[in-house]
Order: structure tokens, then sequence, then C-alpha cells
């Protein structure tokens, strides 16, 4: 499993277990395109904080496509902005609401959670 952050060329940030589409012979392949699996946009909204506090950010997730018969959905690399690890709270609670939902019938449910990341770290 790869959860990724997708930043796509329209501004649209998805998070979603992402698996590159390789073309091209040994040695010359190249990356097309990616499939993106149970993918969902992220929505960012600010919370009302104290002054003192740094901004915290409520986070909603939202099936993109969510009309699509697929969970599996294709999309080239040209759309593609770039691709990043998303942080921890975020990856983790994508994987236990969305990728280990065990329901049949794929519901256009929109998950929320709080978070406030830590904007003066840096690798």
């Amino acid at each position: 499993m790869s959860v990724k952050l997708v930043v796509l060329r329209t501004g649209e940030t998805i998070i979603s277990d992402i698996h590159e589409m390789i073309a091209g012979e040994e040695g010359q392949e190249r990356v097309i395109g990616y499939y993106l699996n149970s993918p969902c946009s992220l929505v960012l909204q600010p919370t009302e904080v104290e002054q003192e506090e740094m901004t915290k950010m409520s986070v909603k997730l939202y099936h993109w496509i969510p009309f699509a018969k697929q969970k599996k959905i294709p999309i080239v690399s040209d759309w593609v902005v770039t691709v990043v690890d998303p942080i921890d709270s975020l990856k983790e609670n994508y994987i236990e609401t969305i990728l280990e939902d065990k329901d049949e019938v794929r519901e256009r449910k929109t998950v929320s959670f709080n978070e406030s990341p830590d904007f003066g770290v840096t690798d």
C-alpha cells in the first residue's frame, strides 16, 4: 500500500492508495500515469481557535468522482503536479475510514477530523 497526496493541475489535492502506470521496454520504462485506489478530495477549513494558538485545520475527505463504478481510477501523469507523503494522522484516518471500510455498498460519506500541523518543522 502506498498512500500519497496527489496535487492535480486543477489545484485539487487527492489522497489515495497510488500505483504507477509504467510503459516502455525494460531499461526504458517511464511513468505514464497512476492508478488511484479509492481516491478522496481533501477540503481544508480553518477552525476557531484562541489568538495565541496556531491555526487549526479541519480536514474533510470526499470521494473523488463519487459516482464512478470502479474504485481504481486511472489518471495520466500530465495532470499530476506533485506526489507527496501525507502527515501520519491523515494517512491513518484515510486507511481506517476509507480503505478498511468493509461495506460492499459504496456510500458517499464525508470524513472529517481536526489536525494542527507543525508548520515550523522542516526535513
